[in-house]
C-alpha cells in the first residue's frame, strides 16, 4: 500500500516530536504521542488501533529508521490522500484508522478526520484531519 501523501497543510501546522530508538517511521505515517510500553509524553509512535485517536497527533512529514533519536516533523493539520476501505465516502463522512495507515467509514464513533472531498466509491480518499480538535494529546477530551 502507498503511504499517505500530505496534499496542503500550513508552515504554523508544523510541530516537532521526539522519536524512541526502536521507533520506525516513514513520511505519511499517522502518529499518536504514547505507548502502552512507555506513557511519557513527547514522544510518538505510529497508530495501532482504532482507539487511538484521543492520542492523534497528525502525520510523519519526516521519517525516522531504527536507531535514530532526532526530533521528526509532524503535520497536526491538513489534508492527505490515504488508502481507505473499499466503500462509498461522502464529505463531511468521520473516518477512523482500520488498519496500517487505511481509514474506513467511523460510524460515528473514534473518529481520526473527515472525507475532504466527494468521491463516491473508492479505495484512496482526500483525508481532513485536525488533531488539535480530536485529540487528548493536546489536552483536549472530545
Amino acid at each position: 500500500m502507498p503511504q499517505p501523501v500530505l496534499l496542503k497543510y500550513n508552515e504554523v501546522d508544523i510541530l516537532r516530536f521526539q522519536v524512541t530508538s526502536t521507533e520506525v517511521i516513514t513520511k505519511g505515517d499517522l502518529l499518536r504521542n504514547t505507548a502502552a510500553a512507555d506513557t511519557t509524553s513527547g514522544y510518538v509512535y505510529l497508530i495501532d488501533a482504532a482507539t487511538n485517536q484521543l492520542s492523534f497527533v497528525g502525520l510523519a512529514l519526516d521519517s525516522s529508521a531504527d536507531g535514530d533519536t532526532d526530533d521528526i516533523a509532524v503535520v497536526v493539520k491538513g489534508i492527505a490522500e490515504i488508502d481507505a476501505t473499499t466503500a462509498s465516502y461522502r464529505v463531511p463522512d468521520g473516518l477512523v484508522w482500520t488498519s496500517s495507515n487505511t481509514v474506513v467509514d467511523d460510524g460515528g464513533v473514534n473518529t481520526l478526520g473527515w472525507v475532504a472531498e466527494g468521491t463516491g466509491s473508492a479505495s484512496r480518499i482526500k483525508f481532513m484531519f485536525d488533531a488539535r480538535i480530536l485529540s487528548g494529546a493536546f489536552g483536549n477530551n472530545p
